[in-house]
């Protein structure tokens, strides 16, 4: 809604005219770029024609006198009047066949447009950050930083040093914690649909990806507001390009679940795939995920990637039995895994040996009950604890 003054004398002619270019200069503001003026269409004229990131939007003005809005305390000086300028935007479907269909979309994406019209709401930029090295942000990145009203950052802290790298003060900060994302929703939303730009970023990489910012963008797409992705550094994606495996087909599995029968599932699942897999882990987790997945895919080709883009940067290929005996020890930083997907391997049955029977002859070798738990929970997909309190109930028999 734009509202401006002026007398109310001119015509109605000179009015609209004043209203056209009130919107035009609002819309360039924007970012929105004027194609045409009272541009005629098959069912009719439109005021205005513009296009922002490929999306054209054709604009109708309507102007009305303040009179029409309220009592003398709103138009105290009778000379002049406030005027409301009123612009509503929708996009044509070209495919149209039928003019009663045109008819009727029209009409829907017109009643949308009051909501989700630029006019009334701002923009949510989705902005990928350095997942190590600050060189990695890009110029785009950086200037949609700069401008933007407010910034919803995953951890505040994080976010005013990149603002510090880029030697400029920082907009208000809101936080957006990955325990807290949906909660903490509403101040973003208050200033989209307030018309104020906000970006979203989080400590490292794209949000949304294996971090917060989806609840974020979803409610922003209800709300109306425009949504503007900024791509930029991916730990998954230059792993999977530094890896030298199959990119045309590959499958982002994040974390996976720590243990008991989810995990199991989810290593079944990603067997059954037979594409590349990419997956997030944390380093004190990574030699019992290798492990993990060398029992659930077969001994295949993998890499390592640790601190991707940073000083302590380490990469490492091979076989995932050999990887996991090379991060047997302390693994420090943020870990990125690719497994090859050379085949699909079968999905894992059921082993024919009874789980009793199993038990009895691993605790006549000599295995101790507590490793015995955890290797026969991981490759059957039942939870350790259930295992070893078979163990202890066997131990306890009259025949053991």
């Amino acid at each position: 809604m734009i509202v401006a003054e002026g007398p109310r004398d001119g015509g109605r002619r000179a009015r609209g005219r004043e209203a056209e270019a009130l919107a035009a200069a609002f819309l360039e503001e924007r970012g929105y770029r004027i194609l045409a003026r009272n541009h005629a269409l098959r069912r009719g004229e439109v005021d205005l024609v513009c296009e922002t990131g490929g999306l054209l939007c054709f604009v109708e003005v309507r102007s009305r006198t303040g009179d029409a809005h309220g009592g003398p305390e709103e138009t105290v000086d009778r000379r002049k009047a406030r005027r409301v300028v009123l612009a509503a935007t929708w996009t044509w479907t070209w495919t149209w066949t039928k003019s009663r269909s045109r008819s009727r979309t029209r009409s829907r994406s017109r009643s949308r447009s009051h909501s989700g019209s630029p006019f009334l709401t701002g923009t949510l930029y989705v902005v990928a950050t350095p997942i190590g090295h600050l060189g990695d942000l890009s110029p785009r990145a950086a200037e949609v930083l700069r401008s933007v009203r407010a910034v919803a950052a995953e951890d505040t802290r994080r976010t005013l040093k990149l603002f510090a790298h880029l030697g400029v003060a920082a907009p208000p900060l809101l936080s957006l914690p990955a325990f807290d994302e949906r909660g903490r929703l509403a101040p973003v939303l208050d200033r989209l649909r307030a018309g104020e730009d906000v970006a979203v970023c989080t400590d490292a990489g794209t949000p949304g990806v294996s971090d917060p910012g989806a609840a974020l963008v979803a409610a922003a797409w209800e709300a109306g507001a425009r949504v503007v992705p900024i791509p930029g550094p991916s730990a998954a994606l230059a792993a999977l390009a530094a890896s030298g495996f199959p990119a045309d087909r590959f499958l982002f599995a994040g974390f996976l679940p720590r243990k008991g029968g989810s995990r199991a599932e989810a290593l079944r699942a990603l067997a059954a795939a037979g594409a590349t897999l990419v997956l997030y882990e944390a380093g004190n987790r990574t030699r019992a995920t290798l492990e993990d997945l060398s029992v659930a895919l077969g001994d295949r080709d993998a890499l390592v990637a640790r601190e991707l883009t940073k000083l302590h940067e380490e990469l490492a290929r091979g076989p995932l039995s050999a990887l996991a005996e090379r991060f047997s020890g302390e693994v420090l930083g943020e870990v990125t895994i690719v497994v090859s997907g050379a085949g699909a391997v079968p999905v894992a049955t059921a082993p024919e040996e009874p789980l009793e029977a199993e038990l009895r002859r691993r605790l006549a070798a000599g295995e101790p009950p507590s490793a015995l738990a955890r290797d026969v929970a991981r490759a059957r997909g039942l939870k350790r604890a259930d295992v070893y309190a078979e163990l202890e109930r066997l131990k306890k028999g009259p025949r053991l």
